[in-house]
């Protein structure tokens, strides 16, 4: 039998109550979604989709990720807006968040007035439309560092747009991940999608080998001393990472969520000294 997650579920209910109600549009059931989150706080009672800003407002690469399995799955048409009968007979044997996908298909007309409504009332969401027309705005450079650890792929691109990042610079030594959509091929298409480039400097790594067995302070530090040996000899590259800075608005991208826990902090300590401020995010 097919394990569905729960924002799965919501999907297939989405999808059914729009069916009935002759909306079953893609961007329809995209917005519904967004705004099942925003309007109804779905991520206090599940694990629910994120959004960032793209063509036509909110948009989620795991909607259409879960649209897919669920095509796969025989749940929902080819079409990926219309249900099958197994999808119907699942969609019966669940309530979540079936109230607010009847109020949401009920309060809007049609798909001009549900965009219209979210675009007014998510102003953040459409810097990246095509729909609206953007005044000419001047970003200012600087130095960011994030890492992605907890993050899906939607969660850390509405972070890169919201800090109007337009370069990202990979410091992994390997850029592989267990999260498919950080490794480096399929992230360059995810930051290709958004206008953002993507630059790796593998020499601003850590070798795998100096990132075993990392489980106290004096790990950590023993490690950050090791890195800064690292960078004395790299410096065409730190020099490389401060000259894109001069005219980019940069991101830093490793794994970790605690900069404490990461190379990165130790490569802030070197760029302060040569007067650039990193900003962590």
């Amino acid at each position: 039998m097919t394990l569905l997650n729960k924002r799965q579920k919501v999907l297939l209910s989405v999808i059914d109550t729009l069916e009935r109600h002759g909306k079953n549009t893609k961007t329809f059931i995209m917005k519904a979604l967004f705004l099942i989150k925003q309007d109804f706080r779905a991520d206090e009672k599940i694990r629910f989709y994120s959004f960032f800003p793209y063509k036509y407002g909110p948009f989620s690469e795991a909607v259409y990720s879960d649209l897919n399995y669920l095509v796969k799955q025989g749940f929902v048409e080819e079409t990926q807006t219309s249900l099958t009968p197994e999808g119907r007979v699942i969609c019966s044997l669940n309530n979540l968040f079936k109230e607010q996908s009847e109020s949401i298909a009920l309060r809007y007309s049609n798909q001009h007035s549900i965009l219209d409504d979210t675009y007014k009332r998510y102003p953040a969401f459409t810097v990246n439309s095509e729909l609206v027309r953007k005044p000419e705005t001047k970003k200012v450079p600087a130095i960011l560092a994030t890492g992605y650890e907890g993050e899906d792929i939607d969660e850390f691109l509405n972070k890169l747009i919201k800090n109007q990042i337009d370069t990202v610079i990979d410091i992994r030594n390997n850029p592989f991940s267990m999260k498919f959509s950080f490794t480096k091929s399929r992230l360059v298409k995810h930051l290709q999608k958004v206008g953002i480039r993507y630059v790796h400097i593998k020499e601003l790594g850590v070798e795998k080998e100096l990132r075993e067995k990392l489980e106290t302070s004096e790990d950590y530090s023993r490690l950050f001393l090791a890195y800064k040996e690292k960078l004395v000899e790299n410096q065409d590259k730190v020099l490389e990472l401060l000259k894109l800075s001069d005219n980019h608005r940069i991101a830093l991208l490793c794994f970790e969520k605690n900069p404490q826990q990461c190379h990165r902090s130790a490569l802030a300590e070197e760029l302060k000294d040569k007067g650039k401020q990193v900003i962590f995010v």
